[in-house]
């Protein structure tokens, strides 16, 4: 799996913009030309919950997905 389909799978494309410009030099889409600049012994860490809350419903469901990727 690489790493942009590890963190696709999390959701982090749902992420801001900002987070986005972090890894791709302010591209704006994410294309992974950003972790070429990121050291190799830097750990990427990706997190991404979410609730899902029912209204008149006695239904409640919690997602979490954490991937830690060592590039």
């Amino acid at each position: 799996m690489s790493i942009l389909s590890a963190i696709s799978k999390i959701g982090f494309q749902k992420s801001s913009s900002s987070s986005n410009n972090f890894f791709n030099a302010g591209q704006g889409s994410m294309t992974g030309q950003g972790f070429n600049k990121i050291a190799l012994s830097t750990t990427i860490s990706a997190n991404h919950s979410s609730t899902i809350n029912v209204p008149n419903t006695s239904v409640q469901a919690t997602t979490q997905a954490n991937a830690v990727v060592d590039a």
